[in-house]
């Protein structure tokens, strides 16, 4: 078929018959007869041997200038001959004089310099004039405004024919036009369009432009079709259908019937979402689904677009003393520990923030409750002990342990260990220096002693005061100790107060 089409004479069948995709025989045939005829209706229409004078028409309207819209001269009414000049073919020949020995600026022109009777108008001679004659008159009409309308190609080239009377003075003659089917884009008035060619199918600009080529620059693409630019890979055209991917790109006009379809069983804003997704695309949908679920009245009924905030803070209170209310919680199990350090029992002081650490290979209630006594035969038996929900820490066996020793244990609400958080806190700061003793390769219970005894002698950031000074009443000798210790100078008001400016 390439061969067939390379060897046809007449250009302007060959250019259309190569901008045809999948051409057929068939098809090659009707284009040919289709560029013939409309040919020769050409040459009928602009023939110069008419008997009725054709006015020029001149278009006035907003934004253009006023010059003819078209120009035909009548043979009988012209002051000179005209059809015994045939312009001339060569399309590098002189619109001045009409010779093709030379261009239009060429200073051997006689036309440069010569006065047209005609127009008036100097530069060109009176036969090769492309205005109407003076004695000729204008009639100025109004052009309607024209819409760009795109004409989707038919397999019936019928439906592009349209039958027009065209009147002239006495004479009425009907001629059968035919829409430039060459062309992808054709300007015609709307009405003309909706009373001649009703049946034919018009195509968006969205989808021509799929079909053909998207500009190189966004700036290029008009406001409506800017969202589409982004995703201009993915668009195709099946049909009168426009397509990104295997989801349907959804017109202007039905976005918001599909948004109500989808939300008919008010399922909330992410399975709508996930509804619409499935099987439909359009620039912001997203958005609009959201704002639509937002305002239903009976999802707000429902509840179902309420924000839940968490409950504020209730500051802890301060102890009246030391060791008067501690926080108790487990650690572990330690993967990469040693056999006696796979747990570790961690107890915070409430009041003065004195850490104590107890290292176990197991956590049994009955570990659980040596580790304690041991602790409290140095410091005291508190007066409270916050606990989590562990099975250690309810078991009967440390119940009782506590009961005999008139301890009260307060356990924190089930999966909320924010309640007890200051052995939380502590428990971080214990990892650490787990963390520690791995990389150094140092035994964990004499890391964690030596790190015991910095932390206690350092002031603590809630209270402004080391834990041991708080404990004990005076300042721990440490190594950096070279001087005599200085007496303690804070109050017990002075604390609460610097608790209370932390918490607030």
């Amino acid at each position: 078929m390439f061969q067939l089409v390379e060897h046809v004479a007449n250009p302007r069948i060959r250019e259309r018959l190569l901008l045809k995709e999948k051409l057929t025989l068939e098809q090659a045939t009707t284009i040919a007869s289709q560029t013939e005829s409309a040919g020769e209706q050409a040459k009928c229409m602009t023939s110069v041997k008419s008997s009725f004078p054709v006015h020029a028409v001149q278009v006035q309207g907003k934004g253009m200038s006023r010059q003819p819209y078209g120009n035909v001269r009548s043979g009988s009414s012209a002051s000179h001959s005209t059809a015994s000049y045939t312009p001339a073919t060569n399309p590098r020949s002189c619109f001045r004089c009409g010779s093709d020995k030379h261009l239009a600026n060429a200073p051997e022109c006689p036309a440069i310099k010569v006065m047209c009777k005609t127009c008036n108008k100097k530069g060109h001679f009176v036969r090769v004039c492309r205005s109407a004659a003076q004695t000729h008159s204008v009639r100025q009409v109004e052009i309607p405004e024209y819409t760009l309308l795109l004409l989707q190609q038919s397999e019936s080239p019928a439906k592009l024919h349209c039958t027009v009377d065209i009147r002239a003075g006495t004479l009425q003659k009907t001629v059968t036009l035919t829409v430039d089917t060459g062309a992808s884009v054709s300007v015609l008035p709307k009405c003309i369009v909706e009373e001649y060619f009703e049946g034919v199918p018009l195509q968006p600009p969205a989808a021509r432009l799929i079909k053909k080529r998207w500009p190189a620059s966004q700036k290029s693409v008009s406001t409506e079709l800017q969202p589409y630019f982004k995703m201009r890979n993915e668009l195709s055209v099946h049909g009168d259908l426009v397509c990104r991917g295997s989801r349907l790109v959804v017109p202007i006009s039905l976005r918001k019937t599909l948004v109500v379809l989808a939300h008919e069983n008010h399922q909330g804003i992410v399975r709508t979402k996930q509804r619409l997704r499935e099987l439909y695309w359009f620039p912001g949908m997203d958005s609009l689904a959201q704002s639509y679920i937002s305002a239903c009245t009976l999802c707000q009924s429902l509840d179902r677009m309420a924000k839940t905030f968490a409950a504020p803070l209730q500051p802890v209170p301060l102890p009246a003393a030391p060791w008067t209310k501690i926080g108790l919680d487990i650690v572990g199990p330690f993967e990469t520990a040693p056999w006696n350090c796979r747990y570790a029992i961690a107890l915070t002081d409430y009041y003065s923030k004195w850490p104590e650490v107890a290292f176990t290979a197991s956590i049994t209630s009955e570990v659980m409750i040596g580790s304690l006594a041991n602790i409290f035969s140095r410091y005291g038996n508190p007066e409270c002990v916050v606990t989590d929900n562990g099975p250690q820490l309810i078991s009967t066996a440390l119940s009782t342990f506590f009961k005999d020793r008139n301890i009260r244990q307060i356990k924190v609400s089930v999966y909320h260990p924010a309640s007890n958080g200051a052995v939380e806190r502590f428990n971080r700061v214990l990892k650490s220096c787990v963390q520690a003793a791995i990389v150094q390769a140092t035994p964990w219970k004499e890391t964690m002693t030596a790190f015991l005894q910095t932390y206690r002698a350092t002031p603590h950031s809630m209270t402004n005061v080391s834990p041991f000074e708080l404990m004990f009443g005076r300042k721990m000798r440490t190594k950096l100790a070279v001087m005599p210790l200085p007496d303690c100078e804070h109050s017990d008001a002075e604390v609460r107060q610097q608790v209370s400016n932390r918490q607030t």
